[in-house]
């Protein structure tokens, strides 16, 4: 069986600690940043490239900025 985990804000912080220990227990990892420009997802998704999907999360708040 495949565990599976969705985390937003994955760019920094408990989100990205959150992702790297997820993956790390062996989950699919589904993971929604907002700032494009950390690329420390990036460094995991490389790494951990058939466990994780990352995904550029948008609000609409930020969309009328």
């Amino acid at each position: 069986m495949v565990w599976c985990a969705i985390v937003t804000g994955a760019d920094r912080g408990v989100g990205l600690a959150l992702v790297r220990r997820l993956l790390m227990d062996g989950y699919h990892v589904f993971a929604g940043r907002y700032m494009e420009a950390l690329s420390d997802s990036d460094d995991l998704q490389k790494q951990y490239k058939d466990q994780l999907q990352v995904m550029k999360l948008i609000s609409e708040e930020m969309k009328a900025l």
